[in-house]
């Protein structure tokens, strides 16, 4: 009898431990773009791509192509601020983030 309820308690706390385990997992993406210029269409190099309200901040400098990569983005809604010395700041809200997908492009 013991031993029955000693397994018991083990077993729910073994369970318990998975559960949490696999709810703590989060599910992230890659972001991957480009800014340009959007008359010109020139690559801007050392824009500034942000994930806005992200802890810890995800953000990333745009290289000699105007290409950035934002690493380990949770899915779902998201904002994104863009911004550039001399040009307007762009603020891109409630961007939906799924799984495998590939999203327009917004030149700056």
């Amino acid at each position: 009898m013991v031993w029955e309820i000693r397994i018991r308690i083990l077993l729910e706390i073994m369970l318990l431990v998975v559960f949490n385990n696999v709810h703590s997992q989060n599910i992230t993406e890659t972001i991957r773009g480009k800014v340009i210029d959007n008359i010109t269409k020139d690559p801007l190099i050392g824009a500034n791509v942000i994930l806005i309200n992200s802890d810890p901040l995800v953000g990333a400098s745009t290289g000699l192509d105007g290409s950035f990569r934002l690493d380990n983005v949770p899915v779902g809604r998201i904002s994104l601020k863009i911004s550039f010395i001399g040009y307007h700041e762009i603020i891109i809200d409630d961007l939906p983030l799924v799984q495998c997908q590939v999203l327009n492009t917004w030149g700056i």
